[in-house]
């Protein structure tokens, strides 16, 4: 679909789902695994919360969880394209999808 066939109203190329899952993020070459709340996600982004500090233009591996028995969980790699601070010592992270695993 071209994008300027897109219908709805932000004229993305794919719709947004708001969806309740649990993140977990695998920071590279720092050993560490943060956790986060995904908020949406389409066939090419994600938005999630997280306590961890990132930075624009970071690749990351995420497992994306929603504890349902319909949906397996499913491993992105993603680049971090927007950080904002959501309060509560919680950063709101925009990843544009790399990968499906």
């Amino acid at each position: 679909m071209l994008e300027s066939e897109a219908k709805y109203e932000e004229k993305r190329l794919f719709c947004r789902m708001n969806v309740t899952a649990d993140v977990t993020i695998d920071v590279p070459d720092t050993n560490s695994e943060l956790k986060g709340q995904c908020i949406n996600l389409s066939h090419s982004g994600i938005l999630f919360d997280t306590e961890g500090l990132m930075h624009e233009g970071q690749t990351l591996k995420i497992l994306i969880d929603t504890r349902s028995d319909k949906f397996q969980p499913m491993n992105a790699t993603i680049q971090i394209i927007r950080v904002e601070t959501a309060g509560n010592n919680q950063n709101r992270i925009a990843g544009k999808i790399l990968e499906f695993k």
